[in-house]
């Protein structure tokens, strides 16, 4: 009975050990603070929250809550830690408009632009709906992956980041983004430009897991009630 049991703790360790079956998940949060930007007014510049987070099986989340008055898109680049600016063939750029919801995903030039899809004008993924307008902010989560497997270079990270972040996010008023052909201007930017933050990291286990390990605890619990009974 005491092989048993101890056969059935290790199975039971081995099932809940996250980090050989399940994926990590990091964070980042920030706020409250102030756009930069001097040419926005008070009511754009405040920011309550930013808050970003990259989950190792493909999974971006982003959002922002507006301190007053919320911008209607944005352009955003993710890094694993270093400015972003001359990172071409490494990374790429998202552009968000809060009223129809859409995302888009190009290939990042390199350059400190909103034009930066430009060139070459390469489009590696595109969502429809994504974001979430909450009336004070947004938020989206998407799956990265497609934008993440694209390898256009040995150093292609696209908008993973892990134990480092370095953003480059532009929230934009008056913002006109067209699709066919896709265009994106606006009348008025802030931004929040970050290298090399600190991320809080997570071990996440796969749905399984949780479930193989209960029902292995509820199978050690069965053994002794049968071996006590007995």
């Amino acid at each position: 009975m005491k092989k048993i049991l101890s056969t059935a703790l290790t199975a039971a360790a081995l099932v809940v050990a996250p980090s050989a079956m399940g994926s990590l998940l990091y964070e980042y949060d920030v706020g409250p603070g102030n756009f930069g930007n001097s040419g926005l007014n008070a009511d754009q510049r405040a920011y309550d929250s930013i808050s970003a987070s990259y989950n190792t099986d493909g999974t971006l989340t982003f959002a922002t809550e507006f301190g007053a008055e919320a911008a209607d898109g944005f352009w955003t680049v993710f890094s694993t830690g270093p400015n972003p600016k001359r990172h071409d063939k490494e990374l790429a750029i998202l552009y968000g408009d809060l009223s129809s919801g859409d995302l888009f995903a190009y290939e990042y030039n390199g350059l400190n632009s909103a034009n930066s899809w430009n060139t070459p004008g390469n489009l590696l993924d595109s969502f429809s709906g994504a974001i979430t307008n909450t009336g004070s902010g947004f938020s989206l989560s998407i799956d990265a992956n497609n934008i993440n497997n694209a390898n256009l270079s040995s150093d292609w990270t696209g908008v993973e980041f892990g134990e480092n972040i370095g953003l480059w996010y532009h929230p934009t008023w008056g913002t006109n983004m067209t699709t066919d052909p896709f265009s994106f201007s606006y009348s008025n930017q802030g931004w929040y430009d970050i290298s090399n933050h600190t991320t809080t990291v997570t071990d996440v286990p796969e749905p399984g897991t949780v479930a193989l390990f209960a029902s292995a605890l509820l199978g050690l619990f069965g053994l002794r009630r049968r071996r006590i009974a007995a």
